[in-house]
């Protein structure tokens, strides 16, 4: 029995191509420019022209106003520091790109807004600063993007993250540590095609937003290799669309709850079969009807992982199974009494949707509440019965 649930569970485009030299765990890089772009030329404040120099099409020359609107990209290289001093502004560019040991610090008693259509890349050591942890505020709003492609030790800004901004892991390398990993963010996207070792160092425990696993490289992202147990607070909705996920960095006290409250999407990608007793997938959602997706085709492992709330948890859960080999209908292994198995509770299924060519076997008993709709091919039951 799990007893720690008691005390723990309380709830620009770029006209030619961009080079990069690995050295020394730094990324320096040369990129073809755009007429307009910006770049640091001196330390100063943001709102200065002579901070920055422009680039006209044929060289750089020195700028005559800041940066705005219609800058397609801000660099602030290696070296440099820019001040953002304005007492509540945006951040009102596409693209800023942050090199090697360059900063952006936001003063004493002023905010930066970073909204919708602005990215910023942190391809260096050094990151967004705060003069004043109380009074420098850095805000994360709807639509922003914060990407992450140093191939090294990374620092994340400690921000104000809304729930529709995203902060993308991209970076090459190999099992790279993050630091201010304890905030709470709103979308996560793991992408990471170069990745060159398994990724077992902390990642996000919250989010209020998606979490989406995009690329590992040849390697697996580890939810859990450390402690002996680890909640991932999904506030909406789990995404596989590539990658490998790996629940647990050991078979025994190396626990992964991954807790979605919205919908499981496994549209591609594969699982590491290493699990911990009581790792897997726990529907958490209160009061709503969560959705279980998968196109791909679930170890018995992972298959038996799927977990349900006993108090305040989804009204329903629809289940699709849109693969194209033969798939089985997920359940559970006994769990405690506050974490039990998704299928034990009469009431809760609802949909279920079959569009498998290669067709569905029912893994247990189930209840089915609403409909089940055979698009394509066939449910077996098998020993299990369904009412």
């Amino acid at each position: 029995m799990k007893h720690f649930y008691q005390t723990h569970r309380n709830r620009v485009i770029f006209r030619s191509a961009v080079v990069f030299l690995l050295f020394a765990g730094v990324n320096f890089s040369v990129f073809g420019q755009t007429i307009g772009d910006y770049r640091s030329i001196n330390d100063g404040n943001w709102a200065a022209a002579t901070s920055w120099e422009r680039f006209t099409g044929t060289g750089w020359v020195p700028a005559t106003t800041a940066p705005g609107l219609t800058t397609p990209s801000v660099t602030i290289r290696s070296g440099f520091n820019i001040r953002w001093n304005t007492a509540v502004g945006a951040l009102n560019v596409p693209l800023l790109i942050l090199e090697g040991n360059g900063f952006l610090e936001v003063r004493s008693n002023r905010t930066l807004n970073i909204n919708t259509g602005s990215i910023v890349r942190l391809a260096g050591s050094d990151f967004i600063r705060r003069q004043n942890t109380i009074t420098s505020i850095i805000n994360f709003n709807a639509g922003s993007v914060c990407e992450l492609t140093r191939n090294g030790t990374t620092t994340i800004p400690v921000a104000n993250w809304n729930q529709d901004s995203t902060l993308k892991f991209l970076n090459p390398g190999g099992n790279l540590t993050y630091n201010n990993i304890t905030q709470t963010f709103g979308n996560i996207e793991y992408n990471r095609p170069l990745q060159s070792a398994n990724q077992t160092a902390f990642l996000p425990n919250n989010l209020s937003g998606n979490f989406t696993l995009v690329n590992t490289g040849s390697f697996t992202l580890v939810l859990n290799n450390n402690d002996p147990e680890r909640i991932i607070t999904v506030g909406r909705d789990f995404i596989l669309n590539g990658g490998t996920l790996q629940f647990s960095g050991a078979t025994t006290n190396r626990e992964a709850f991954l807790d979605v409250n919205r919908d499981i999407n496994l549209n591609g990608g594969s699982f590491n079969n290493t699990l911990s007793p009581d790792s897997g997938f726990y529907f958490v959602g209160n009061g709503v009807q969560q959705n279980f997706s998968s196109s791909i085709v679930l170890s018995t492992q992972i298959n038996q992982r799927f977990f349900r709330i006993a108090v305040s948890g989804p009204s329903r859960i629809n289940q699709t199974y849109q693969g194209s080999a033969l798939q089985s209908t997920i359940w559970g292994i006994p769990q405690s009494p506050d974490y039990l198995p998704v299928q034990t509770a009469t009431s809760l299924f609802g949909d279920i949707t079959i569009n498998n060519p290669a067709g569905v076997t029912l893994s247990t008993a189930q209840t089915i509440n609403q409909n089940l709709f055979l698009t394509n091919g066939t449910l077996t039951n098998s020993t299990n019965n369904i009412v």
